[in-house]
Parts: C-alpha cells; structure tokens; sequence
C-alpha cells in the first residue's frame, strides 16, 4: 500500500524498518479505505514516524506502550512547528495536527484504545424524527 503514494523504494524501506512501521502501513490502508486524499497520507506518515522514534527514545518497545506517549509528543511537536502560530486558535490547531494522527492511529491498531481527539458520533447522520415532526406539524405556528 505504501507503494501507492511513495515512488522512492528508499522511503517505502524506511517506514518499513521503523518499529512501528506495520502499523503506519496499516494506518495507511485504513486511510485508503475510508477516502483520504493521498496528501493527507503524504503529511501524517512522517509524522507518525517521527512519533515512533520519539516513542522509542522514551524506551517504548510495544505498540501498547505509546499512547502514554501522546501528550508529551503533541508538546514536542508543537516546540518544533509552532514558531509562528500567533494566536491560541493556531497554536490549538497544530497540537491537533500532531495529537489527531496518533490517536487515530493507534486506535485502529490498537483493539480498544480510546482516543483523546475530538469525540465523534458512532452514527453522525441519523435523525430525531420526533423533533423534525413537531417542526412539521401543522398545529405549530410559525413567526
């Protein structure tokens, strides 16, 4: 899969020859999966890499061991990129950037690993009908 958005065989090998590098490959087939554009995929694997290093610098050995790892990741990337976000909307948008794809990650890997991102709906497009009938009901008057 990595083959679909790597030309170079030498950054196909280097993924691979990290610790964690099966389960970016496999992040990467998630993201394949559910529709992300290649772009996204190009911007988080050095960011993932760049997690299982530090990751592994902190004596992480097991992918269970990580997500203790997180917070203090998002602070360190945040140390390293965040030299021009100027205002608190910014500075919050760029430890999610590094925070998301981590979380993300290790959530597909990881069997029950609840990630600390932005809570999602199990089911975001279904609909109150109780709500929408009474906005439809003829005995409600409308301004």
């Amino acid at each position: 899969m990595l083959e679909r958005y790597y030309v170079r065989p030498d950054s196909v090998d280097r993924i691979r020859a990290s610790w964690i590098g099966a389960h970016i490959e496999r992040y990467v087939e998630w993201l394949t999966e559910h529709g992300y554009a290649a772009r996204t995929v190009l911007r988080r694997t050095p960011l993932l890499m760049e997690f299982g290093e530090f990751a592994r610098q902190r004596g992480a050995t097991k992918l269970e061991e990580p997500p203790a790892q997180i917070e203090e990741f998002t602070l360190h990337w945040f140390e390293k990129h965040g030299q021009g976000c100027n205002t608190d909307q910014a500075r919050k948008k760029l430890k999610e950037e590094a925070r998301n794809p981590v979380d993300q990650m290790l959530a597909s890997v990881i069997p029950g690993f609840k990630d600390q991102g932005r809570s999602r709906s199990r089911e975001p497009f279904v609909i109150n009908r109780a709500s929408i009938c009474r906005a439809c009901s003829p005995d409600v008057s409308h301004p």
